[in-house]
């Protein structure tokens, strides 16, 4: 299995790195704490400008298809604490109001 390049500007690189110090510092660090952290290990860090616009990354808007229930949805990547919908602690996403 081929797994998807991850490109990061060194910002989000750091910023990622920091959510990933404070969760391994909980009581039970979800298994999605060491998942990240290898997400970001294996990452390639680029300059901000070298962002394309169609690259999914924390304050971009994407769109999202549900092929078992053949539906489409618009989020926003944001941080934890940037919406009062996070998931598990780490990177959560919330609806776009679109």
């Amino acid at each position: 299995m081929t797994v998807p390049v991850v490109k990061l500007t060194k910002a989000d690189r750091d910023k990622l790195a920091s959510v990933v110090v404070t969760a391994l510092g909980a009581e039970r660090p979800s298994s999605a704490v060491s998942m990240l952290l290898g997400e970001i290990c294996r990452a390639t860090v680029i300059d901000s400008d070298s962002l394309l616009p169609d690259v999914v990354a924390p304050h971009r808007d994407i769109e999202i298809h549900d092929n078992i229930t053949n539906t489409k949805r618009r989020l926003q990547l944001v941080y934890p604490g940037e919406s009062e919908t996070d998931r598990d602690g780490i990177l959560g996403a919330h609806l776009a109001p679109h």
